[in-house]
C-alpha cells in the first residue's frame, strides 16, 4: 500500500470517530452564511461549555470516588465489581442477539 492510500483509510476511519453534532452543523451552517467571526466564537463558546461541564463532572464524580478508592480493599472490590457488572451485561447482550436469530429462524 502506498503512502496516500493508508492515509484516506486512516482519515475514513477517524471521521467515522467524530459524529456532526448540532453545534458542529451550527458551526458550518453560520460560516456558508456569514464570516469566520461567527462560526469561531460559536465553536469558542462550545469549546468553553464542554471544558465547563467536563470540571463540573470531574468534581462530581471526584467527590464519591477518591475518599471511597483511599483503602486498597475497596479499590479490588470496586474494580471486581464493575468487572463483573461489563460481563454480565455482555452475556444479557448476547443471550438476546440468540433469541432474536432463534425466533427468526422459526
Amino acid at each position: 500500500m502506498d503512502a496516500l492510500q493508508v492515509g484516506a483509510q486512516g482519515f475514513f476511519s477517524l471521521s467515522l470517530c467524530f459524529d456532526l453534532g448540532m453545534v458542529n452543523i451550527a458551526i458550518m451552517k453560520t460560516r456558508m452564511e456569514r464570516e469566520f467571526k461567527h462560526s469561531f466564537m460559536i465553536g469558542f463558546g462550545a469549546f468553553f461549555g464542554d471544558l465547563f461541564y467536563l470540571s463540573l463532572a470531574l468534581i462530581g464524580v471526584s467527590l464519591f470516588v477518591v475518599p471511597r478508592l483511599q483503602n486498597t480493599a475497596r479499590y479490588v472490590e470496586a474494580q471486581a465489581h464493575g468487572g463483573w457488572t461489563s460481563l454480565w451485561l455482555s452475556l444479557t447482550i448476547l443471550s438476546a442477539k440468540n433469541a432474536k436469530g432463534t425466533a427468526a429462524a422459526r
